[in-house]
């Protein structure tokens, strides 16, 4: 028969070592101001390209109504503001 004999306390040991720090995430290099400037000033060509390209569109074809709310749409707030004006000209264009 075996009893439960207690055991003697195990010796000191020196602390765990402490983890190894996270590595640092890696860094997004820096966009240049001027390649943004860039970047934007020919994304508002092309828009404005698209839009006067539904415009002229919309001034062959008298009957298209759709392409001005493509433009409205597409412009945003200018093309909001410049709809009822090429709406006007393009209704006068009608008539004549």
């Amino acid at each position: 028969m075996t009893t439960n004999v207690p055991q003697p306390p195990a010796p000191p040991t020196a602390p765990p070592p402490a983890p190894a720090p996270a590595p640092a995430p890696p860094t997004a290099p820096a966009t240049a101001p001027w390649v943004v400037a860039v970047l934007t000033a020919i994304g508002t060509m092309l828009l404005m390209g698209l839009c006067v390209g539904v415009a002229v569109v919309a001034w062959l074809r008298p009957g298209a109504s759709t392409p001005i709310t493509v433009m409205a749409a597409v412009m945003g707030s200018v093309g909001t503001v410049a709809t009822p004006l090429v709406s006007v000209a393009l209704t006068g264009r009608r008539q004549r």
